[in-house]
């Protein structure tokens, strides 16, 4: 990941640590499924397949279609936009897809790919800051019985940052992303569900920074390591299955620039207007005093559905670069 670092500092929580880190940690929070940024990124014992937890994925699968027995679950396709717009004009464009399929009675598998992509913006130190991300997952879940599931997913991310003054490049940062994701989900009765998930990442990556005044290029080699831990309970009722999420998500990021501990508190609702119409509401807060709070709408008609969403202030990390952010999220679920 990159690791442009601005000089100026702040002696206070995020501020103090490199920007390669912090990025990091940014990315985290982030989901390309508006249904869960919607409810404040909590989604770890949810039952559908945007979830974080990849045991998610098959949760349904069981579920037949009334007075048949065919799968509930069918194959679908998922494209989604999300916009990051910063204060100072920044802006990130997130556009992702994503293929969901049941390959049996009891797994299904689900592939997505997203790209990252920047305005050209400016930092709050002006200088030019470009990113360009791309990402691949692939998921399975498995639902092994009415109160056990569990999968796992792996995923590759390369990244390519430059930073530029006046015109001129003086930081070039390239890396690749190696990931892997495990996922537990406990129903004890049916309307109450258990999850946690354990992620390990590596981003080996390269540096080069340009001195100005000698003109001389100094490059180094360095690799991040992120350890996360997820864990939530989800509360449904109602008849068209309205949810309380509660999550706590912890991690660790580091690299030869330092370390970042994170504590973060997702928490959301998920409620039936109609049966196809669902209205939410959530909020990332995290042990530095961070608040994140989010809304979003689920249209559910039978063809197609639609899940939109809203973040205020959705990554404190960077708010030292590039001010508050915003994020607006739109996704798409077509079925055949």
């Amino acid at each position: 990941m990159p690791a442009f670092q601005p000089s100026s500092v702040k002696a206070d929580d995020y501020d103090t640590k490199p920007f390669s880190l912090r990025f990091q940690s940014a990315l985290t929070r982030f989901s390309p499924f508006s249904d869960v940024a919607g409810t404040g990124g909590a989604s770890v014992a949810s039952r559908f397949s945007s979830s974080v937890n990849p045991a998610s994925a098959a949760w349904d699968i069981k579920e037949k279609e009334p007075n048949s027995e065919k799968q509930l679950l069918k194959t679908a396709t998922s494209p989604q936009y999300s916009r990051l717009s910063f204060s100072n004009g920044t802006e990130f464009d997130v556009f992702a897809s994503s293929i969901f399929s049941p390959i049996s009675d009891d797994d299904t598998l689900l592939g997505s790919i997203a790209g990252v992509d920047t305005d050209h913006g400016k930092t709050n130190d002006g200088l030019g800051f470009d990113l360009a991300l791309i990402q691949s997952q692939l998921a399975w879940g498995h639902r092994d019985s009415d109160e056990w599931g569990y999968g796992a997913s792996f995923n590759f991310a390369e990244s390519v940052t430059n930073v530029d003054y006046l015109g001129t490049n003086v930081a070039h940062s390239s890396s690749h992303v190696f990931g892997t994701r495990a996922g537990l989900i406990y129903s004890p009765c049916s309307n109450l569900r258990f999850g946690q998930t354990l992620e390990f990442s590596a981003s080996p990556g390269r540096n080069t920074v340009l001195d100005l005044q000698s003109g001389t290029e100094f490059s180094d080699r360095d690799s991040t390591y992120s350890y996360l831990y997820r864990s939530g309970v989800t509360y449904e009722y109602g008849n068209e299955k309205s949810a309380i999420y509660a999550d706590y998500h912890g991690g660790v990021f580091e690299n030869g620039e330092g370390n970042l501990v994170v504590n973060r508190f997702p928490v959301g609702i998920d409620h039936s207007i109609y049966k196809w119409l669902y209205v939410r509401g959530g909020a990332i807060i995290d042990a530095l005093g961070y608040v994140t709070p989010s809304v979003g709408f689920g249209l559910y008609p039978k063809a197609v559905s639609i899940d939109v969403a809203f973040q205020q202030g959705y990554s404190p990390e960077l708010t030292k670069d590039f001010g508050s952010a915003r994020l607006y999220s739109i996704a798409l679920s077509i079925p055949f």
